[in-house]
């Protein structure tokens, strides 16, 4: 297959496996509720391989192209706070798709594994994927702990801690993976080169606790950065029943964390008023 759709595409993983997609050379539908980051744009440029559509403009079938990789960020629709987005694309994908034609690549966080009560989000994606399973298109399933770099959801405590110089990690609310931390390129190359394969994953960093190394090069207080290993010194990875895909940092932690940290400060240099014309 040379053709992908990227539901959630203007959000965090969906418009990195957007970039990745393309620079393989193929042809790729980002699709999501709202416009496309101006800023996003810029950095793909006047590609000829590449569209953009908001969801409510793809109201048919034929308006996907076939075959093609259909992929599903719920992990972007959760941590974007943007569980009302899937219905509104539902009906195109459930109703009258040719599933056969495509290969259907779902991203989950891993912390839905560790709910005893499932999310309203997850049941809705699972009702897909089994569907899918159902009409005998292949699946493949990713599950991916916490994954930071730029352009990081606020929903996260790493991007909190970067934000907020007020930030008191024993008042934060915690959902997400307190054990694995991916940078983003990492993850998506990843999930670029597994894509083909019709199985579910879930990816770890090949290095142990690496979420708490993470979040210790922007912690600085001796007060906070107890409480977060006193947070953390309980936390061990759970066996599950997916086949494990061990991460490698191709970028030394402190140089990914500065790559999150410099592209806040340019957004806030952007959204300072002086800017505004």
């Amino acid at each position: 297959m040379n053709d992908a759709v990227v539901f959630s595409g203007n959000s965090f993983i969906g418009f990195e496996l957007c970039r990745v997609f393309l620079e393989e050379g193929m042809t790729v539908l980002g699709c999501d509720e709202d416009e496309l980051d101006e800023e996003r744009l810029l950095e793909i440029g006047r590609n000829a391989n590449f569209q953009y559509q908001k969801f409510h403009h793809i109201q048919r079938p034929e308006h996907i192209p076939s075959p093609s990789y259909l992929v599903f960020s719920f992990y972007d629709g959760y941590y974007h706070r943007k569980e009302n987005a899937w219905k509104a694309i539902k009906p195109v994908v459930e109703k009258s798709l040719d599933w056969k034609k495509h290969h259907f690549i779902f991203l989950y966080p891993s912390i839905w594994l560790k709910r005893k009560e499932k999310h309203d989000l997850y049941v809705e994606a699972e009702e897909l994927r089994k569907q899918a399973e159902k009409e005998k298109a292949p699946v493949t399933v990713f599950y991916l702990p916490t994954v930071f770099g730029p352009r990081q959801p606020n929903s996260f405590l790493l991007a909190e801690a970067m934000t907020n110089p007020a930030f008191q990690w024993e008042q934060a609310c915690i959902d997400e993976d307190l054990e694995d931390a991916l940078y983003v390129e990492d993850a998506v190359d990843v999930i670029n080169r597994q894509k083909e394969k019709s199985n579910t994953f879930i990816l770890v960093n090949a290095n142990p606790s690496s979420w708490e190394a993470v979040m210790s090069r922007v912690i600085h207080d001796e007060e906070q950065i107890n409480a977060l290993k006193k947070r953390c010194k309980d936390q061990s990875r759970n066996a599950y029943p997916f086949e494990t895909l061990q991460v490698e940092n191709k970028l030394p932690i402190d140089e990914a964390v500065q790559k999150q940290i410099i592209h806040i400060k340019k957004r806030e240099i952007c959204d300072f008023p002086f800017f505004k014309f």
